[in-house]
């Protein structure tokens, strides 16, 4: 079965889910360095099979673009011209969800960065399967 990746874009990294296709469960992957996303991805489509990429927009509060909303898209059409489908999903405060899910873990500032940077993908890449079922309904 195809999987499906999740994606919280970020200049020097990007947070990674995955969720198998049919299910609307996300799961954290990694962290991988902004600059080695697609080889990441190419490797990642190969070894288990891709059906499609849920990349986060982040929109302002009332849904404007904003200056990363805006490199967010041109990521989205480098990886459409790389052959991969991408759908985008409003990421609105799936930082600061990420957050407050990790509040209280006992992880050093620096690596929780990279963990807030998972789950913030799993977060998106959820939201967006959840809505999905919804909308099936």
């Amino acid at each position: 079965m195809s999987q499906i990746l999740g994606i919280d874009y970020g200049r020097k990294r990007c947070g990674v889910a995955v969720a198998q296709e049919g299910s609307t469960f996300a799961v954290p992957v990694e962290t991988v360095p902004t600059e080695q996303l697609l080889e990441w991805i190419k490797g990642f489509a190969a070894q288990e099979g891709l059906s499609y990429i849920v990349l986060g927009l982040p929109l302002s509060r009332d849904g404007a673009e904003t200056e990363m909303s805006k490199e967010v898209r041109k990521v989205q059409a480098g990886l459409v011209e790389g052959g991969f489908l991408v759908k985008l999903h409003n990421e609105f405060k799936s930082s600061q969800s990420a957050d407050l899910l990790l509040r209280h873990a006992s992880k050093k500032k620096k690596s929780k960065k990279g963990i807030r940077d998972e789950m913030s993908a799993s977060l998106i890449l959820q939201e967006y399967l959840e809505f999905q079922e919804l909308s099936r309904s």
